[in-house]
């Protein structure tokens, strides 16, 4: 038999709306020390769990926002966590393996069969993916903000790092250390911030940098290219690869080539891909933890004001200068 509220103001001696007040730790209604230890205590005996769900569907107010990501980055997932408990809200986090359209659009099926106060999402694919989506959550007027990528076809705040001027920055550092011919390695799957990176990256170069594109299946294929004095831009889990087949190939870096990370993820909570590699790698790092902190800061203005302007937030990337890549002065082989 479930156990409800009231059985358990009938076992405390109080009344059901003293035991209600401890679960929601409503402050209106004033509830002793003692009585909130021996209600919980009851609780935790009966094995009663509050059905927030249910009380959700009656207030139409969940306490809860959904984060919806193409694939796993641990580092926004759990400042987004921390960040959103300071406003009082749990976080639904839904994520794919990869990019997958079917089941990211599940995920905001099931952000809206909760009823979310408000949704911070990464979208992978254009609007055609997501239209019954799109078209719920503009009748609910759900609460948004875009991380990283946004669609034009919904209303939502944005927050993003500066992927063009990250790339200006590594280019430019590349240069100051005297490599010449400038490379930059990515993965070939289309999505609109990858692809805007990549051509600024031949617009900056003045179309003498080269673009190499692989899959997540292959390794990079490094025969095309001019090792001597050659400088490279990695996206991480690509230049991963690539660093593989460097070594294979016994090439030295910097001294036959000067090697840049970058996005540069968080690998299990603790180091960064190119804190891992041989030489540890000069790095252009999205800036997860403030993008999440930001993330979530808008969207509890736009819970709170729903009729504010719409904001844009586009932080800088961070750049670190490590072991693979040569400082100007030093003899490039």
């Amino acid at each position: 038999m479930a156990i409800s509220i009231k059985k358990i103001a009938e076992i405390a001696g109080c009344s059901p709306q003293a035991v209600s007040a401890v679960f929601k730790n409503n402050s209106t209604t004033r509830v002793s020390d003692s009585l909130r230890e021996k209600v919980l205590a009851i609780a935790a005996e009966l094995g009663y769990v509050p059905n927030r769900l249910s009380s959700a569907l009656r207030k139409k107010h969940s306490g809860i926002i959904a984060l919806i990501l193409p694939w796993d980055v641990p580092e926004i997932m759990d400042v987004v966590n921390m960040e959103t408990e300071k406003y009082g809200f749990k976080v639904l986090t839904l994520f794919t393996h990869c990019a997958d359209h079917v089941r990211e659009a599940e995920a905001l099926d099931a952000a809206l069969a909760y009823q979310v106060d408000g949704l911070i999402w990464t979208p992978f694919f254009d609007a055609g993916c997501y239209l019954p989506q799109l078209a719920r959550l503009r009748q609910r007027n759900t609460p948004l903000v875009y991380l990283t990528n946004r669609l034009a076809e919904l209303p939502g705040d944005f927050v993003g790092n500066d992927l063009c001027g990250g790339i200006k920055t590594s280019v430019d550092h590349l240069r100051k250390c005297g490599y010449k011919k400038l490379y930059y390695i990515t993965l070939q799957e289309k999505f609109p911030p990858r692809d805007i990176r990549k051509e600024f990256f031949l617009e900056y170069t003045g179309r003498q940098g080269i673009l190499i594109e692989t899959t997540e299946e292959k390794m990079v294929d490094i025969s095309g290219i001019d090792h001597t004095g050659s400088g490279i831009i990695a996206d991480d889990f690509a230049g991963l690869k690539f660093i593989h087949e460097f070594h294979q190939a016994q090439m030295r870096i910097p001294e036959d080539a000067g090697v840049i990370i970058f996005k540069d993820h968080l690998i299990g909570g603790v180091m960064h891909v190119s804190e891992i590699m041989v030489p540890r790698m000069t790095s252009c790092r999205c800036t997860h933890d403030e993008l999440s902190r930001h993330a979530v800061e808008l969207l509890m203005k736009r819970i709170e004001t729903p009729d504010m302007e719409y904001t844009g937030v586009v932080l800088p990337m961070r750049f670190t200068v490590r072991n693979s890549t040569s400082m100007e002065g030093d003899k490039i082989c």
